[in-house]
């Protein structure tokens, strides 16, 4: 969507009533049903016909409109607003050194988590034990 969003920008889309879209709405859609991966292109054309209301989309930075048109339980909502630049930090940490010592780190917490609740339920239990 050059020069619209930059790579590295988050759009951040709200629900929208697909039968309110118009040409020039920028949104985000599910090209492929159980794909998670979205795709956020402008609507080109609205297109009416027997089988219901379909979008014509295109990116702002594509010569032609994408292949298929997209109906409307593919869209996911529309676009709201842009963060820039969020979405460099969240690759650079998803990726290389920094990216394996945030998981370790975070296998470390849950790990670390998880050794408290044990010991709270055995000492529990031997506080139970002496009781009776």
């Amino acid at each position: 969507m050059i020069p619209t969003f930059d790579p590295g920008d988050v759009v951040v889309v709200r629900d929208t009533d697909a039968d309110t879209l118009e040409a020039g709405d920028v949104i985000t859609f599910q090209p492929v049903s159980d794909d998670p991966r979205l795709t956020t292109h402008r609507v080109s054309e609205v297109r009416y016909g027997v089988g219901g209301v379909s979008y014509v989309t295109q990116g702002d930075n594509n010569d032609a409109v994408d292949l298929e048109p997209i109906t409307a339980d593919q869209v996911r909502g529309e676009v709201w607003y842009v963060v820039p630049y969020v979405g460099h930090v969240s690759v650079w940490m998803a990726g290389g050194t920094l990216g394996w010592l945030v998981n370790v780190t975070a296998v470390g917490l849950l790990l670390y988590g998880a050794g408290f609740l044990v010991a709270g339920l055995v000492e529990r239990r031997r506080r139970t034990e002496v009781t009776v």
